[in-house]
């Protein structure tokens, strides 16, 4: 220790006059000559160490080692680094300053990282040293008595001595295992007991043996190579074999061996160290190691370790790519550099989740929050940690963790987050997002403070939604959620809650009726009109409104459904305004409860009757059968419709009761027409509620053996189509348990539900019927007649019957023979009547004489109906814009209008072009338009002008127009010119 000291002195004051000669008093060079008094301090204090010998050994090379690494890289680095940047032609402070950033790259940390890592390695290293150093000194005492035992059993003769008897029992009580033999002849010439018993042989068994026969093949090459080196009489470090027990069993041993010469013979001693379980150990610690590396790298996570007590934050690799640097450019940094990236809202969380951590509160550091990526952009990340290291009195002086990207996770919680408070089509909040806010709102309001709830729901929307189609109805839906959107300040809240309502909430209201002059703004904004695929509609508003606080407590749903009973109170009261929910509306509601008794004692006493409107075969005439509808014979107001009451009981039991009576009456007149010969056929209306009971079939079949002179073939059921949505499967075993009996059913108003094609694959209806909103508008509405001709379509590949409802006109019925329909119903046929009227009329009907000369178009002639209705769509247009100039007025060019594109397709021309009569529609489709610019022109400049001549000139035209397209398609049909498909 001396001789270090002083070659360390002699040492430092070289290295130091080196440094002072090239460095002249830099401060640099001040501070180095301190760190060399204080080495030789500590190593003067570890000398003077009156403990244990071995400790202080293992101290002091620990001390000189970590002293070392850190001072030649660290403190004579910098200086060299310093002393070279003079030598280039820098000025001192540059050359420190570059020292100084060449040095945060250093080599000397990393080098002090691995022997953190590996320091309990090393401790365990010194320790096996020690044990060697004590085992090789145990030998060479173990020699020198062993000599001084040969000496006196040479002198003393047979007799054991005293030292021999100790010496042999020290060997055969040794707890490791003690073997002894030849170099040269290799084999046991001693082997103590516990080395017998470490391998399952008797003594005599080894003596036998040589080493060889100890080890399994693959290890015997290893071992002759040590006896081949240990010929030389060189002794080598210990070596870790394969050892075959006798039982087969194999062990781990580390075997320490040492050349002696037993009496002339050259021989090899060796100590067996059972180390399997050690191997074993440290074998699982190095998987766990690998498995943690594994988990850490599939999590995609970064690592890093905080020094408290300097406040440094080493950085590995993989938080360098996380953040978005490159490796050398993120290694050590200053903790608050680590802070200046967080989130400003997310620094309280960092700061309250690591104290509450280092306080012992928790168990590990854990938060969730926002980094700055190196692009600039907020990274989300889920930081833990635990304190890895503390000071002598308990504190913790270092933290290390990992990082993980949550950003992906973040978003699609957001995305879920969104879709759940939010309605798909609008974007607005949706009704479970508004009964939140609502909730929250409500217990917010405070002394003389008010909050009001206003329902909307847009008046005609059902109308509008089923006569232009359901995307045009979403697109009006969306048009008036961002007009109301637009109109929506703070802290007002607007939500979507379905279909075409919507509902504000107002907080904070001083007064409470401060309500009223935003919601009248809101409704003049909804009344604005708005301009959608090429039409301008115009909608209104119905509001109900309800305040809080109330005299009875009341929660969010309370207040939402006194709006919507408030918002009904205002579509009764003539739509486009808003109602306040009192005790009048209560009043209102008890109304109808006594309205629905008064049906139900209707029910009772036989205030109820059926008329029956007939089905025909269009083209003949045929009565098929007749549909029954129910009519209230009022005592005081006359006969009532079915919308008079009808409405009223829907979803509620009492739908049941007038279902049955309707189904009972109209089997009791069939049984009566029957009798009377009059055999035909009555279809009755199914309500959904009635549909859905599970007791329905069986009640009918009941009703059905109540009349046994009613075959079941004469009973049709008809149900709505959108009354088959509650529960699509209970529909369709209903449906096939009447046809089991023997009853047809009919899906009725067919097209205005939602899937109608699911329904009609799913529902074994024999029967389709046109919903009359189709059949009415389908002249001069080609969405309309393309609906209608769809519908046919389906029935045809399906295999179904259609039957068009609303035929009111003689045209109505001959296009619908034309696309292919072959039964109907309609005020042109009869208006429903009495059953006592049934008999009279059937004698006096006769089939219109167009019908009957009308046949059902090919396929090919399909777009030649198609194009006749464009036209009339056209004239219709072209009346509705002379009649009032504010509407859009026709597209006034004959090759741009839609019959116009219709005689210009390829199709067309083919199929057409060589008939005379098609050169004539051409000329008189082209004198159309030009006589209809004259008229345009004359509106434009006088809204008030009179056109109905020309106009009547005009229809005139159109008329004959439509007559030669008929004369053309027939006579195509009929000569076969050009029957190519169109």
């Amino acid at each position: 220790m001396t001789e270090l000291s002083s070659y360390a002195n002699y040492h430092f004051r070289a290295e130091e006059a080196l440094w002072q000669q090239a460095l002249g008093g830099d401060v640099w060079v001040g501070e180095h000559h301190e760190t060399h008094q204080a080495f030789l301090t500590e190593v003067t204090q570890l000398c003077q160490d009156s403990g244990n010998a071995s400790a202080a050994l293992d101290r002091l090379l620990t001390f000189l080692t970590h002293w070392l690494v850190e001072h030649i890289l660290g403190d004579d680095k910098r200086l060299a680094l310093v002393v070279l940047g003079l030598r280039e032609g820098l000025s001192p402070q540059a050359a420190r300053l570059r020292a100084q950033h060449q040095m945060s790259c250093a080599s000397a940390m990393l080098v002090r990282m691995v022997m953190t890592m590996h320091q309990s390695a090393t401790i365990q290293a010194m320790a096996l040293l020690h044990e060697k150093h004590a085992h090789q000194q145990a030998q060479a005492e173990l020699h020198v008595s062993e000599d001084r035992w040969r000496a006196l059993l040479k002198s003393a003769g047979p007799a054991r001595s005293p030292l021999e008897q100790t010496l042999r029992v020290i060997i055969d009580r040794l707890p490791t295992g003690l073997v002894a033999a030849h170099t040269f002849e290799q084999h046991f010439i001693f082997a103590n007991p516990w080395f017998c018993r470490m391998l399952g042989y008797t003594l005599d068994e080894v003596l036998s043996m040589s080493p060889a026969d100890l080890h399994p093949p693959e290890a015997l090459a290893l071992v002759q190579a040590d006896f081949a080196h240990l010929q030389t009489g060189a002794q080598q470090a210990s070596i870790t074999l394969p050892v075959r027990r006798k039982d087969g069993s194999i062990f781990i041993a580390s075997i320490e061996r040492v050349p002696i010469q037993l009496g002339d013979q050259a021989s090899v001693m060796a100590i067996f160290t059972d180390i399997t379980e050690r191997q074993r150990a440290e074998q699982a610690l190095e998987l766990e190691r690998l498995r943690l590396k594994n988990a850490i790298d599939a999590a995609q996570a970064a690592t890093w370790e905080w020094d408290l007590t300097n406040d440094q934050i080493e950085l590995q690799d993989d938080a360098a790519d996380l953040l978005g640097y490159a490796p050398d450019q993120l290694q050590r940094l200053p903790g608050q550099t680590y802070l200046s990236w967080i989130y400003p809202q997310d620094l309280a969380l960092q700061s309250s989740a690591m104290a509450a951590h280092l306080r012992g509160q928790t168990p590990r550091f854990k938060v969730e929050l926002r980094l700055r990526h190196h692009d600039g952009h907020w990274l989300w990340c889920r930081v833990l940690g635990c304190v890895v290291r503390r000071t002598s009195d308990g504190q913790a002086s270092r933290v290390a963790g990992i990082a993980m990207d949550i950003s992906k996770q973040k978003t699609h919680q957001a995305q879920l987050d969104f879709v759940t408070h939010h309605d798909a089509l609008t974007g607005l909040p949706n009704r479970r997002s508004l009964v939140e806010q609502l909730g929250r709102a409500i217990t917010q309001v405070a002394g003389q403070q008010h909050l009001a709830v206003a329902y909307f729901d847009l008046d005609g929307f059902a109308a509008i939604n089923q006569s232009l189609g359901e995307d045009v109805g979403n697109q009006l839906i969306l048009a008036i959620s961002q007009r109301l959107q637009a109109a929506t300040h703070e802290p007002q809240f607007l939500a979507h809650v379905g279909g075409d309502e919507f509902v504000y909430l107002f907080p904070d209201l001083k007064q409470r009726s401060d309500y009223g002059v935003v919601v009248q703004h809101l409704l003049d904004v909804i009344a604005q009109p708005l301009q959608l695929t090429q039409r301008t509609l115009t909608v209104t508003a119905s509001v109900g409104v309800t305040l809080f606080a109330q005299h009875q407590p009341v929660d969010a749903e309370q207040l939402l459904r006194q709006a919507d009973q408030a918002m009904y109170a205002a579509k009764q009261a003539g739509k486009n305004r808003y109602i306040q929910f009192d005790q009048v509306f209560d009043e209102r509601t008890r109304e109808r409860l006594l309205r629905l008794e008064a049906i139900r004692y209707a029910l009772q006493n036989g205030q109820f009757v059926l008329f029956f409107q007939p089905k025909v075969h269009l083209a003949t005439g045929r009565v098929t059968g007749f549909e029954a509808l129910i009519r209230w014979q009022h005592p005081q107001r006359g006969l009532l419709a079915p919308a008079e009451f009808i409405p009223l009981i829907a979803s509620t039991p009492l739908a049941i009761d007038v279902g049955d009576w309707v189904i009972g009456a109209a089997l009791a007149q069939l049984a009566c027409w029957n009798a009377q010969g009059l055999i035909t056929r009555v279809s009755v209306n199914i309500d959904a509620q009635q549909l859905l009971d599970p007791t329905f079939a069986d009640r009918l079949e009941r009703q059905l053996v109540a009349q046994p002179g009613v075959q079941t073939h004469q009973l049709q059921v008809e149900i709505l189509e959108t009354g088959a949505l509650g529960n699509m499967a209970l529909v369709s075993s209903v449906i096939r348990r009447l046809q089991a009996l023997g009853i047809e059913s009919a899906l009725d108003d067919f097209g205005t539900g939602y899937s109608s094609l699911t329904y009609l694959k799913q529902l074994a209806a024999r029967t389709i019927k046109i919903d009359q909103s189709f059949v009415l508008g389908m002249l001069d509405d080609v969405e309309h007649a393309a609906i209608v001709n769809g519908v046919l379509s389906l029935t045809r590949n399906f295999d179904r019957r259609a039957l068009a409802e609303g035929i009111e006109t003689e045209a109505h019925g001959r296009a619908l023979i034309e696309f292919g329909c072959e039964y109907g119903q309609g005020y042109q046929i009869a208006r429903p009547m009495p059953a006592a009227e049934v008999p009279g009329w059937l004698a006096q009907w006769q089939v219109p004489q167009s019908w009957g000369s009308s046949k059902r178009a090919p396929p090919r002639d399909i777009p030649v109906l198609l194009a006749k209705v464009e036209h009339r769509a056209w004239m219709r247009q072209l009346r509705a814009h002379l009649g009032d100039p504010s509407q859009p007025a026709p597209v006034n060019d004959s090759a741009e209008c839609r019959f116009g594109k219709w005689m210009l397709r390829h199709n067309t021309q083919r199929r057409f072009q060589r008939n005379p009569l098609f050169g004539s529609l051409r000329d008189i489709h082209r004198d159309l338009h030009q006589q209809t610019e004259p008229l345009l022109a004359r509106v434009r400049v006088d809204a008030q002008a009179d056109v109905s001549t020309d106009l009547a000139m005009l229809e005139a035209l159109s008329q004959t127009m439509l007559e030669q397209l008929r004369t053309l398609r027939l006579s195509a049909t009929e000569s076969g010119w050009n029957s190519v498909e169109s």
